[in-house]
């Protein structure tokens, strides 16, 4: 697992669906591109140091939706066996670009 240090925060960017909301397969090249245009995901941790400046009070628990920055950060993939092999995106951020 990756943890986040200093005043980094880690987020789990969300994935696309393979069909929409109408039952319509979108491409692998389609959901990559919209992928890398979302801004949403979900707060997995953050760094000792993160919201220092601001008081060290958190405005996110682990599991909340958050919106980025949308090029904030370092995207980092990493493959997990829970879910069936696939890759998971995360986003290594600054606290103060969610």
């Amino acid at each position: 697992m990756i943890k986040p240090v200093g005043n980094r925060v880690l987020v789990k960017t969300l994935e696309i669906d393979e069909l929409s909301e109408g039952g319509i397969f979108i491409p692998d090249d389609t959901r990559k591109l919209a992928q890398f245009a979302m801004t949403t995901g979900y707060f997995v941790a953050a760094g000792d140091k993160a919201w220092s400046d601001w008081g060290g009070t958190p405005w996110a628990e682990p599991g909340q939706k958050v919106v980025y920055a949308k090029y904030g950060g370092a995207a980092i993939e990493q493959k997990a066996a829970v879910e069936g092999n696939r890759k998971i995106t995360f986003r290594l951020l600054n606290d103060e670009d969610i």
